[in-house]
């Protein structure tokens, strides 16, 4: 944030790192006869505070503006109308930086976005570049573009390439080959318990004979049951067993408000539900002699708790990732019942030493998901990557 400018020759630079979207002390910093500069580390979500913030705020911030501005994750003004972009353009600094990892390419209007914003016109108005480059080189892509499309194509994506030479500077990842250490993937091949193979046959016959495979939705909700079965037939189980808790409700033909369903405009009838909703039941005459609890009724997870407990006694950090909540709400309470192994430590026979302690969220291991709030989602990344942390061995996070 630059206030007024009176001699170059006694620049005064000042450094606040704002957390929280919050402005502390922001006259110290505005106020005085040379010129200060002020390098603030906001969110996006924060610029749009520029909307209807105090007259000194305004000022410093849009006129002027700071002497430079660098905008991380750019992509996220790849939208011309959206409240960032346009609380961005207020800002009246000719000193712009954009840095992304998006794939640009993707779309050319969002590159356009992100362009104009560092050099304001310099790609003519949005409908301009639509017409000259975006129709052009999207027409030219297709499977049944003429050979001049392609030859279009090629000569517009050629005039943009050049345009954007001078001041789009692109990096891959061969420029940290030298700095990180080498990646190896292992994949495992696990086989299904007698329970797993079991049930997976079971749930198949039942989903082809409902009819839902025509269901846009029916396959993919019969892969999140499946999910279910080859993590762990506990997973399945505790959700058949919920399902049948409902169903048997007395007030389960009621919604949520207490008024039935069948009232609601837009509710589905019952000859629809195998469509929309995968129904769960457990087989018991298929599997009489099953006994919840048991860790071996999954190889899957026999193998990814013996992975864990072998990193915790050489010291090692573990991220576990699953598209799976229940799977990971197992996960814990498997955890809650295992003790912690006890780090650096192996017997002479190379088996792993036990503590007398259980493993405890947010103390021995984190869990990240859509609930988590961006607050403590930092928090918990903090500490987990912190060099004291002496005590956090795994991190358990969702990927939707």
């Amino acid at each position: 944030q630059t206030g007024r400018q009176t001699d170059r020759q006694k620049i005064q630079v000042h450094v606040h790192v704002l957390r929280n979207s919050m402005f502390k002390s922001h006259n110290e910093y505005l106020c005085g006869s040379c010129l200060k500069v002020l390098c603030a580390c906001m969110a996006f979500e924060t610029l749009l505070w520029i909307n209807s913030p105090p007259p000194e705020i305004q000022q410093a911030l849009c006129h002027p503006g700071p002497d430079l501005v660098v905008c991380d994750e750019g992509h996220r003004i790849k939208n011309d109308y959206s409240n960032i972009s346009q609380a961005l353009k207020k800002i009246g600094t000719k000193r712009r930086i954009v840095l992304t990892g998006y794939p640009l390419q993707n779309n050319l209007m969002e590159y356009w976005c992100m362009v104009d914003f560092v050099r304001p016109n310099y790609l003519g108005k949005k409908q301009e570049f639509a017409d000259l480059f975006e129709r052009p080189i999207s027409n030219g892509q297709c499977t049944d573009s003429t050979p001049s499309d392609v030859r279009l194509m090629r000569y517009r994506s050629h005039v943009l390439h050049a345009l954007m030479e001078g001041f789009v500077l692109r990096r891959g990842h061969e420029i940290l080959r030298a700095t990180l250490l080498p990646k190896f993937e292992h994949v495992l091949y696990l086989r299904p318990s007698e329970a797993q193979a079991a049930l997976y046959n079971y749930f198949m016959d039942q989903f082809l004979e409902g009819g839902t495979v025509s269901s846009p939705a029916g396959p993919l909700r019969a892969f999140a049951v499946c999910s279910k079965i080859w993590n762990h037939p506990d997973i399945y189980y505790n959700e058949a067993m919920a399902q049948e808790s409902k169903r048997a409700s007395p007030t389960s033909w009621l919604d949520e408000a207490g008024l039935p369903k069948s009232l609601l405009s837009g509710s589905t009838s019952s000859k629809n539900e195998p469509t929309s909703l995968c129904k769960i039941d457990w087989p018991a005459p298929l599997l009489p002699s099953y006994k919840p609890g048991l860790l071996s009724n999954s190889l899957k997870m026999v193998v990814t708790m013996e992975l864990v407990d072998r990193a915790v006694q050489v010291g090692d950090r573990t991220l576990i990732f699953s598209q799976s909540l229940s799977t990971l709400s197992y996960m814990e309470k498997l955890l809650s019942q295992r003790p912690i192994p006890v780090p650096h430590i192996a017997g002479t026979s190379g088996a792993v030493q036990y503590s007398n302690q259980k493993w405890t969220k947010n103390k021995n291991y984190c869990r990240l998901d859509g609930s988590t709030s961006s607050i403590e989602r930092d928090r918990l990344i903090n500490n987990f990557n912190s060099p004291q942390n002496k005590e956090c061995w795994l991190f358990l996070l969702s990927t939707k």
